[in-house]
């Protein structure tokens, strides 16, 4: 069992990315709303105000994570986005990680 966490940095793809998990077999996880700290810097202090982009959406992301029975699932999500004309390559659309699981309860 491995921990599958995805970042997508611009949030228009969000239902991208999901269909893409969901295509691979995985069903079961959540969907967390975040902003990136370069935001979250400009608008709590001024001395780093001008310093980032203020667009109020940039910075705007979201996190989903999943428990998933092998990296090729992983891959899976990321091979369907680039095959549905997802620029996964060439712009900064998501992030992704596996990392092993030790202990599990549920």
């Amino acid at each position: 069992m491995l921990h599958l966490t995805i970042k997508i940095l611009d949030i228009q793809y969000k239902e991208d990315v999901i269909l893409a998990m969901q295509s691979v077999g995985i069903f079961n996880g959540s969907c967390i709303e975040a902003e990136g700290l370069e935001h979250a810097l400009n608008d709590e202090l001024s001395l780093f105000q001008g310093f980032f982009n203020k667009d109020k959406h940039e910075g705007v992301q979201l996190v989903v994570t999943a428990l998933v029975d092998s990296a090729d699932q992983a891959k899976g999500v990321v091979d369907n986005l680039r095959a549905g004309g997802i620029p996964v390559d060439s712009e900064k659309i998501i992030r992704l990680a596996v990392s092993p699981v030790e202990y599990y309860f549920s």
